[in-house]
This record gives structure tokens, C-alpha cells and sequence, in this order.
């Protein structure tokens, strides 16, 4: 898909940047490759635990998984 080259390709040239690995999991998402979301999710928030839009897509990742007690640990992790 081009998209998703487009993603990995920003990877390649700035693998730093926490929101192409937290754009590369919504796109994962809307692909319905909920696994590859989890993992760039994940790693976007990792990167950059400062990010509100970063921890958001997670909780919603996870909201729509239905693992409301992950969400509330990310969500406790990241605001207390």
C-alpha cells in the first residue's frame, strides 16, 4: 500500500519521530491489523510519553479492543 510505504519510508529517514510510529499504528488500525497497531501505538507513546495526541490513539486503540483496564493503567501511567 502506498500509504503504509509512505509511513515506513519516514521511518527510514527519522526513526526518532514518536508520531510517524503513532500515525503508522492508526493507519494499522483502520487496515483492521490490529496487532501492527498495538506494536507502533505502543512504540509512539513509548518514544514520547509527553504526547497527548500519542497516548490518546492508544486509548482509543485500546477502547475499541475493549481492554478498559489497559486503558486506565496507560491513562494513570501517563497523567498521575
Amino acid at each position: 500500500m502506498e500509504a503504509e510505504q509512505s509511513y515506513i519510508k519516514a521511518l527510514h529517514l527519522d526513526s526518532k519521530d514518536a508520531t510517524i510510529y503513532s500515525n503508522l499504528g492508526v493507519f494499522y488500525l483502520t487496515m483492521q491489523r490490529r496487532d501492527d497497531a498495538q506494536k507502533y501505538l505502543e512504540k509512539g507513546v513509548q518514544m514520547d510519553s509527553t504526547s497527548a495526541t500519542n497516548s490518546t490513539q492508544l486509548g482509543f486503540f485500546m477502547m475499541k479492543r475493549g481492554d478498559t483496564m489497559m486503558q486506565k493503567k496507560n491513562y494513570l501511567e501517563r497523567f498521575n
